[in-house]
């Protein structure tokens, strides 16, 4: 089953359908996700353990270019893997959710 989704984004509704991959990256923002806007800049983060998760934030970075058309850019830092995208339309289907920045 899927859902169709819409927000607004620069006077135009952008639709996703929401399904299992995306109901999967929903799960794993609201245990190891980050949103925030810096003046115009507008940035989603995932954080996991660098050994063990690498293979599955490359999964998921796969599923953000799928469903959203943008690369994730990747950082390790002291053991953990960061997956970090500036996207204001991947930004805007979190909160959209009702997920709040921070």
């Amino acid at each position: 089953m899927s859902l169709s989704f819409g927000f607004y984004h620069s006077k135009s509704i952008f639709h996703v359908n929401l399904n299992g991959e995306l109901a999967e990256l929903i799960g794993v923002f609201i245990g190891d996700g980050f949103i925030g806007r810096y003046g115009s800049h507008y940035h989603v983060e995932f954080t996991g353990n660098a050994e063990y998760e690498k293979d599955y934030y490359t999964f998921l970075g796969k599923i953000i270019t799928k469903h959203f058309n943008v690369k994730p850019r990747f950082k390790t830092v002291r053991g953990a893997i960061r997956m970090i995208v500036t996207y204001k339309q991947l930004h805007r289907f979190f909160t959209d959710l009702g997920l709040i920045m921070g």
